[in-house]
């Protein structure tokens, strides 16, 4: 029998905290779930949406990197402070790296 050694075991994903309209970080991480992302998923996404000025939904989730970019590109004109509505976007490259609350905060 012959094995072939130089095939290598698929790469594990990235690992990130995933929750969905969430009122706080800490609601996201007592309701959320750890997910094993794509292999085409290289960043944990969070989205901070503030509706009617001030109520909170957080949503947090895998998402491609060139997307995660693009998307922050829109920031300084939807993650501003002089409305009732905000979108703020922030992303991270790290396993679980968007536990923590202080990396994306609704402002810019």
């Amino acid at each position: 029998m012959y094995l072939n050694y130089f095939v290598r075991p698929p790469r594990r994903g990235l690992r990130c905290l995933v929750c969905y309209k969430a009122r706080s970080h800490e609601e996201c991480e007592a309701t959320g779930t750890i997910k094993r992302c794509l292999r085409n998923e290289q960043q944990c996404a969070t989205d901070i949406r503030t509706l009617n000025w001030g109520r909170k939904e957080i949503t947090k989730y895998c998402k491609q990197e060139a997307a995660c970019l693009n998307e922050r590109k829109q920031n300084p004109v939807d993650c501003r402070n002089n409305g009732p509505n905000k979108l703020c976007r922030c992303c991270c490259g790290s396993d679980l790296c968007n536990m923590d609350a202080t990396l994306c905060t609704g402002s810019i």
